[in-house]
């Protein structure tokens, strides 16, 4: 049977390890994060009003949900790419 020593496996693996930090902080202070943030918010809340107006027959929340995720999630994941010729 192996023996594993306690002392490795507590030491820190920073030594050879590099975060990645440019989403962010590229293109600005925080301005890639806050794109993140927002795709992110909008990715939860445009379903759920969506899937909520559909429930209740409300037309005009469908329309809403609808935009809140084309422009809310996929537009500013769009814009969140850092080189758009990677995208395809």
């Amino acid at each position: 049977m192996k023996e594993v020593k306690i002392d490795a496996l507590l030491d820190s693996p920073r030594d050879g390890v590099v975060f990645q930090n440019e989403w962010a902080v590229g293109g600005g202070p925080g301005r890639k994060g806050l794109l993140l943030l927002i795709a992110l918010f909008a990715g939860n809340i445009g379903p759920g009003v969506y899937m909520v107006s559909c429930c209740c027959r409300f037309y005009p929340g469908l329309v809403a949900g609808f935009l809140i995720v084309l422009f809310g999630y996929a537009l500013t994941h769009l814009l969140f790419l850092g080189r758009m010729e990677r995208f395809w």
